[in-house]
């Protein structure tokens, strides 16, 4: 049985037309630049992406060239088939290929032919994952799990169809036009908004809520696994009309015209979601043309521009945390019909478009960040809106943490020792590198190729090149044995690769009612310019929040500093106090996260005033008693930092924070004792509180 008769046909998906359109989309025009789909676990998206290839048209190739160069596109082959006086063309299926997470940059961008060095002594270039899926489909699953690094180098080749190699001696480049679809559960983690941003179209994917046609779903599945070649053969005709129209759409794509006053339209939307840059409003047009080439047409319709802006703007949006999602897709639906709907109005009676003149004409508005789709647009810094973005129950505003501008500002000569701070230990670790507060670690086999070293008789992640130059100078006086090169394992170099270690920072927010005060507005500016510098240092960010009787994980673990200040910035208090749920949350979080990063460090910031007056019920002892046993169970691990900042009110009794933070063995900071006087000393506390993440011992206020 071959691989085609094993995939899933692409038309007997049900209930994922939104997956399945952009999909088609993305195999009409590959300048898309790559499909995300993003969702819920088990909803057919790594099925979707695999069954895609199937439905590519066959391409005609140049018969033995390295990097499967179209025959019809002399202006892309590479460098080998320029050379040849004489090619022969071969008809063939796109390929498919997955794209492992462990993946290293010698094997997806390609190296050195080791086996012609040393044989030949002929210095040549040997091809990596990138050109043996040129002109066809490269599938990332969990694309938010793979190394930066990585994700970029895959992002750029798609975006530019050239894949150039400049390492270890070698100089080549070659055609890297394959189309990308990745896949992602948000519940791993998220990608940088920078690495989001290239991708062309985005889907969000959910699973059915209809019983019916979940149960139709499962009757497929099972008939699939009973009789694949049957169950395939019964959609064969269907799947070969959907390969025709991709052919057809293809053909038709390059005549497809675009009205001018659709590229105003388009940027205006731009404008009225607040979508930073301007990819998006390339990838706009460029999808809409997609749209109408599969549908047969020459021009762009209206309906083109609402269903590209789904897929386009989807990832793009700067939705609030709290957002009732129903809630925001209409908001983002009504905003598209009003700004499209603006051209009509600017038609004349002949069917004329006019010319935007640039002034303001009356009856119409002109679009901007403050004609927002609600919860589409950043709101403003240090801003609680929760009317404005859809607070779910638990989060629903009760009390409002108050806000004071009134601090008295402090001499420049203030330091955070002058206030009361204790240090238990004098013992420090020095900083590394200028302006870094973190390491550089080594990683076998992952992170960018530093340098090489000897590898002292170990032949793993073997520096090539490196050794072919450490034996170069003795090869004279070596004996022949019909090697052109011969290397003693002495000289045989190790790759060292480095990146940072990714720390973990997870922020456990108490948003009871006894929050409401000042030192939960410092606690916030402390917390908010962590969050920057985490960004700086492209570590990941969790962030729990807990109130009345139960605690919620709003952000997963990710790269998503700026996500997690509007967080941050938008929760209010009121309530009771389930400290130990939130404590039990954090424990769980962490603990899955050292399951698939073991030497992984992470840093715990609980803001709170320690006051608990809820339980859990799952143990025996009282409220109290709860908490310290889970805390104790945190100060147990040994990779992770733990920030206790006390929100506890300035003349109200402390003990219950000092006492949580003995059972945790956290690093306390008592916020009452300079709230009265911290307006401006923020950013020192920040940048202490920093050094003392990389010091032994620990801090009391």
């Amino acid at each position: 049985m071959n691989q085609q008769q094993q995939i899933m046909p692409f038309a007997a998906l049900i209930g994922q037309e939104k997956v399945k359109r952009a999909l088609l989309m993305l195999g009409v025009n590959p300048r898309l630049n790559g499909a995300l789909l993003r969702g819920e676990k088990g909803t057919a998206k790594s099925t979707a992406a695999r069954a895609l290839a199937s439905l590519l048209p066959s391409i005609e190739v140049n018969q033995g060239c390295r990097f499967g160069c179209r025959s019809n596109r002399p202006g892309t082959w590479c460098a080998e088939c320029q050379r040849r006086s004489e090619r022969t063309v071969v008809e063939r299926r796109p390929p498919f290929a997955t794209l492992p997470l462990g993946i290293t940059e010698d094997q997806l961008l390609g190296t050195i032919d080791l086996e012609r060095v040393l044989q030949q002594g002929e210095q040549r270039f040997k091809p990596g994952l990138l050109a043996r899926v040129n002109h066809g489909v490269l599938y990332v699953d969990e694309i938010n799990l793979l190394d930066d690094h990585i994700v970029d180098l895959l992002l750029d080749s798609a975006a530019m169809g050239v894949n150039v190699v400049e390492r270890e001696g070698i100089s080549a480049t070659h055609p890297a036009d394959f189309l990308l679809v990745g896949t992602m559960n948000p519940e791993e983690g998220v990608l940088r908004p920078q690495l989001l941003d290239r991708f062309g179209l985005c889907v969000e994917v959910t699973a059915s809520r209809d019983a019916a046609e979940r149960a139709e779903v499962i009757d497929r599945c099972l008939s699939f696994e009973r009789d694949p070649v049957g169950f395939t053969q019964a959609y064969a005709e269907t799947d070969a009309a959907l390969s025709e129209q991709i052919r057809k759409a293809r053909e038709l794509l390059p005549t497809v015209e675009v009205d001018p006053s659709w590229l105003t339209t388009v940027a205006e939307l731009s404008l009225a979601l607040g979508v930073d840059g301007l990819r998006a409003d390339i990838l706009m047009i460029k999808a809409a043309q997609t749209l109408a080439a599969l549908d047969e047409r020459t021009a762009i319709h209206t309906d083109d521009i609402e269903v590209a802006a789904e897929v386009v703007y989807a990832h793009r949006l700067r939705r609030r945390p709290f957002d009732d999602q129903a809630q925001g897709d209409e908001s983002f639906r009504e905003t598209v019909r009003e700004v499209v709907g603006r051209r009509e109005k600017k038609k004349e009676p002949h069917g004329q478009v006019q010319r935007s003149t640039g002034r303001s004409e009356p009856g119409v508005t002109r679009p901007g960040p403050s004609n927002n789709a609600a919860g589409a647009t950043r709101s403003a810094q240090g801003e609680s809106c929760p009317d404005a973005i859809g607070l779910p129950s638990l989060f629903r505003t009760d009390v409002w943490v108050e806000e004071h501008d009134d601090q008295p500002e402090l001499a420049t000569g203030d330091r955070p020792t002058d206030v009361g701070v204790v240090r238990e230990t004098e013992q420090r670790t020095p900083a590394f590198g200028r302006g870094r507060r973190f390491r550089r670690t080594e990683r076998p086999f992952r992170g960018h190729f530093l340098r090489a070293t000897p590898s002292r008789g170990a032949m793993v992640d073997v520096a090539w090149a490196d050794t072919v130059r450490a034996a170069a100078p003795y090869q004279t006086t070596r004996s022949d044995n019909g090697l052109a090169i011969q290397i003693h394992p002495s000289e045989v170099q190790r790759k060292v690769r480095v990146s940072a270690p990714g720390r973990l920072w997870l922020f456990v927010v108490d948003i009871s009612g006894s929050m409401g005060g000042r030192q939960m507005k410092l606690a916030k500016e402390i917390a908010v310019r962590l969050l920057r510098n985490t960004y700086v240092q492209r570590e990941e960010v969790a962030m729990i929040a807990f109130r009345e009787r139960r605690a919620a994980l709003l952000l997963a673990p990710g790269n998503q500093a700026e996500r997690a200040g509007e967080t941050l910035r938008g929760l209010t208090c009121g309530g009771t106090t389930p400290l130990e749920e939130g404590l039990r949350m954090a424990t769980s979080v962490l603990r899955k996260q050292q399951s698939r990063h073991p030497n992984r460090p992470a840093a715990l910031l609980l803001i709170s005033d320690g006051d608990a007056n809820v339980g859990s019920g799952r143990g025996h002892g009282g409220v109290v008693q709860g908490v310290h046993a889970v805390a104790a169970s945190l100060a147990g691990q040994s990779a992770l930092h733990r920030i206790f900042l006390d929100t506890t009110p300035d003349g109200k009794n402390d003990f219950a924070a000092r006492q949580l933070a003995d059972k945790l063995n956290a690093d306390r900071l008592s916020l009452a004792r300079f709230a009265p006087k911290a307006a401006n000393r923020t950013g020192e506390i920040t940048n202490w509180l920093l050094d003392r993440t990389l010091a032994t011992g620990r801090i009391r206020v």
